[in-house]
């Protein structure tokens, strides 16, 4: 950019465009401020080349230029002189491809050439002198706010010619130059001033950058679109860096970042004008438009088309829905009455093509019409008397064939012409269900009056409006009694609130089936009846369609059968609770034989195994004694014997434990309670075992104990006996076994205690039942039967046993018994059943 104007000593032509030496116009009244209005001017219009020319000599004469010319552009820019010089206003030609008046000068310019030339007249004194000419390579039109710029800059370059000052030799006077040149220069400041407020204020974002991609200057405006900071937007900030930000911003909606930031890029380094739609994340949409720079760097501008793109959506929207739409839609033209725009659907029900329609009018396939008619018509809507009007009419196909058909029309304004809008729809189906909703209609009403179960229409207030003959049958009223009366003034409904709560139901639920309730027929006698009814619409009006059973017999046969299944019902139950009494008895019986069977069984076991140890050690015993008797000393006699004396306590012990358990299953045994010498009771039971178990010691622990206590000696005996046997029995290596009897609250607790085998944690709950035996005595002799009959035994005193073992330890087991005997008399009893 810069003045154009050429070296003092030689002429020369510049692409066709002649400059004067410097004696000439252009050196005379030369000035550094041109070059800076020219400058502005293409930032501003968005434009590769501006100028300021004036005439001179018949050819034009250029003050100053930001680019060189194109070819051919000169004639351009000597054709646009005149036209500027009589309009003394604007000139815009937006494409230069279809303008006449330029037609010659177009001949010269060589493809790639301008679209688009603009010449704002430059005046002095009320004279055209010259123009400010814009050249584009795209089709464009000038903004409101580039016109008011390129105006107010006109009057810049008026006020600097004016205030070029000549002597009368034609000389400049150096101090009217200098006054000149700083008034231009003031004059370009204020202008300068004034087009960067109107730059701020645009409604566009605007930016500018320099061929090294550098921020040059931008708006507000630009700043607020993106959420980008002020500070941000200095001059110098490298727009790698803005594009970054957006990003950081969430700014770009549905965006790879860094695909983002090398298309921006890759298109503002284009040497051509671009057009971009950014969606942005918070919806808004923007048009950014670019246009590279001479020499580098490009201006955009950032306009929000939010507004438009939804308005452009709607009207795809609404030419989808014109489209597709079921129904034909025509656009025919007021005057001539050719159609305009046509639905796929008309085409296709018509059998047209969309060219061959646009030679037809409504007219041409609505047979049953002339103009004349048709004008009669479409009179209302011309006066503007009616905004549509609807009638009924044929159409008719290309193929000759013809539909019935409903048509709306309206009247619709357009910028340019006035239209008629016809919407169609075919009836066609619509006639014939006409026909058939007759017929139905007919056969409906046979079927009505001749149909043997009641009927009757009424309306929710009650009000009769049609009735059959099985109705005037059953109820006994005669037609013209029952129509027009009300089923409430008649006293139809036995019970009035069985109506109003079939009207409930009714009108919640659409449809009511088998509502039972009781008619009172005209001779007082009441019917029991079936009524079922349904919502129907007559003229617009809700009416009850109710069908009416009679089911007076059937009730009453029902009724009898009722009774008769209660009394049989009452049979059954009898003979069903003595079956099951009977049955309840048989199954008790039988899971006791089963439990006797079971444990028969396990006695047999049980027995099998244990008598046979015991017997197997008194027999090998006896031989020995029998064969070694003369050469056995009365030591080893008496050894031997023990042997046997053992043996056989072992059996006396499970013969009573296995007789007591039997005895107490069936309920034959008792305590005898009465006063009995506990502690010498625990003493002898300690003292027999103890010549039993020579391999262990057995010590006793009585002190504090009662001298008597109310029990049963022998049951006491046997509960010692089994869990002093226990202890041995399940301590084979650990000797010491410890008896502690002492008194508690009104008790006596016995505690027994092993330092042997022990008992698992998850085996501790069972270790009372009968027949149980615990994993740890897995290969030790036993029935299970001693802990269970000492538990019943304790009950039946009153009193409870407990046991606590750790396994690997040794076990303590506790009974609990009252010192003055079981609380009740029969509690014993109780306790053994």
């Amino acid at each position: 950019m810069g003045n154009m104007a050429p070296a003092p000593t030689s002429g020369n032509m510049h692409d066709g465009v002649h400059t004067v030496e410097s004696d000439d116009l252009a050196a005379r009244i030369a000035d550094p401020a041109f070059a800076s209005i020219v400058g502005v001017i293409a930032r501003v219009c968005e434009v590769g080349f501006a100028a300021i020319v004036l005439e001179g000599d018949g050819r034009p004469v250029v003050l100053a230029q930001n680019a060189p010319f194109l070819s051919g552009t000169d004639q351009l820019v000597t054709a646009s002189m005149e036209a500027v010089r009589t309009s003394r206003c604007l000139l815009e030609i937006p494409d230069l491809r279809g303008h006449a008046q330029l037609a010659a000068a177009l001949g010269v310019i060589e493809e790639p050439g301008p679209h688009f030339f603009a010449a704002q007249p430059v005046a002095t004194r009320g004279t055209t002198v010259g123009a400010i000419c814009l050249i584009g390579r795209t089709v464009k039109t000038l903004s409101r706010v580039q016109r008011e710029t390129l105006q107010e800059l006109a009057g810049v370059v008026s006020a600097l010619l004016e205030h070029r000052h000549r002597a009368p030799s034609g000389e400049r006077s150096l101090e009217a130059v200098q006054y000149a040149a700083e008034k231009a220069r003031e004059d370009a400041d204020a202008q300068i001033e004034r087009f960067a407020t109107a730059l701020e204020y645009m409604s566009q974002g605007l930016c500018m950058f320099d061929g090294d991609e550098r921020l040059v200057v931008s708006n507000d405006r630009y700043a607020s679109m993106y959420g980008l900071s002020t500070d941000l937007l200095k001059p110098g900030v490298d727009f790698r860096k803005i594009l970054d930000y957006r990003i950081k911003n969430n700014a770009i909606a549905g965006t790879d970042p860094e695909r983002y930031i090398e298309e921006r890029v890759a298109s503002v380094r284009e040497s051509t004008r671009s057009r971009k739609i950014q969606h942005m994340s918070d919806g808004r949409v923007l048009a950014i438009s670019h246009a590279p720079l001479p020499g580098g760097g490009w201006v955009a501008t950032h306009e929000d088309i939010s507004e438009l793109a939804k308005a452009q959506s709607m009207n795809q929207r609404l030419a989808r829905i014109f489209e597709d739409a079921i129904n034909e839609i025509y656009v025919f033209d007021a005057e001539t009455l050719k159609f305009i725009q046509v639905n796929k659907s008309a085409c296709t029900n018509l059998g047209y093509s969309l060219e061959e329609l646009h030679e037809l009018t409504p007219i041409d396939i609505k047979p049953e019409h002339t103009t004349e008619t048709f004008e009669a018509v479409v009179a209302p809507l011309r006066s503007g008397e009616q905004p549509h009007v609807q009638f009924e009419t044929v159409h008719k196909r290309k193929d000759g064939t013809l539909y019935n058909v409903r048509v709306t029309l309206q009247q619709l304004h357009t910028q340019n012409q006035k239209v008629f809008t016809a919407f169609i729809e075919d009836i066609t189906e619509h006639n014939e269900v006409l026909r058939d909703l007759k017929q139905s209609k007919e056969l409906f009403s046979r079927a009505f009056h001749a149909n043997p179960i009641p009927y009757t229409i009424s309306g929710p207030d009650g009000v009769i409006y049609d009735i059959n003959g099985a109705w005037v049958k059953m109820m006994g009223y005669a037609r013209e009694e029952a129509i027009g009366n009300s089923a409430y003034k008649l006293g139809l409904w036995a019970d009035v609130d069985d109506r109003v709560n079939f009207v409930n139901l009714l009108e919640k639920n659409r449809v009511v089936d088998n509502y039972e309730t009781q008619y009172r027929t005209r001779s007082g006698e009441l019917r029991d009846v079936l009524v079922s009814g349904v919502w129907v619409d007559v003229r617009g009006k809700p009416r009850m369609f109710n069908i009416s059973h009679d089911v007076t017999e059937r009730k009453a046969t029902e009724r009898r059968l009722l009774e008769d299944r209660d009394m049989l019902q009452e049979m059954v139950k009898e003979a069903t609770a003595d079956l099951e009494s009977k049955a309840q008895e048989l199954e008790a019986a039988l899971n006791k034989q089963k439990e006797l069977n079971e444990l028969q069984r396990q006695f047999v076991s049980m027995a099998s195994h244990e008598f046979r140890t015991p017997l197997a050690i008194i027999d090998a015993t006896a031989q020995r004694l029998k064969k070694r008797a003369d050469r056995m000393s009365s030591d080893d006699a008496l050894s031997r014997i023990d042997k046997i004396r053992h043996a056989v306590a072992r059996m006396t012990q499970l013969m009573e434990s296995t007789l007591t358990a039997a005895r107490l299953e069936d309920g034959r045994v008792a305590v005898d309670i009465r006063p009995c010498p506990i502690e010498r009771i625990i003493h002898e039971a300690c003292a027999r075992h103890q010549d039993i178990a020579k391999n262990h010691v057995i010590s006793c622990d009585t002190a504090g104990l009662p001298e008597l206590i109310r029990a049963d000696a022998n049951a006491l005996e046997q509960i010692l006996t089994n869990l002093l046997s226990n202890a041995v029995k399940y301590a084979p290596q650990a000797p010491d076994v410890g008896v502690d009897a002492y008194c508690d609250l009104g008790d006596i607790v016995i505690e027994v205690t092993d330092h042997g085998i022990g008992i698992d944690a998850d085996d501790l709950p069972n270790m009372f039942n009968r027949f149980f035996r615990a994993k740890t005595s897995a290969g030790i002799a036993g029935t299970g039967i001693g802990l269970n009959l000492v538990k019943t035994l304790a009950e039946m005193h009153g009193g409870t046993v407990a046991v606590a073992s750790t396994k690997g330890v040794g076990s303590k087991f506790s009974v609990r018994l009252p010192i003055d005997g079981p609380a009740t008399p029969d509690q014993s009893r109780d306790a053994a059943a």
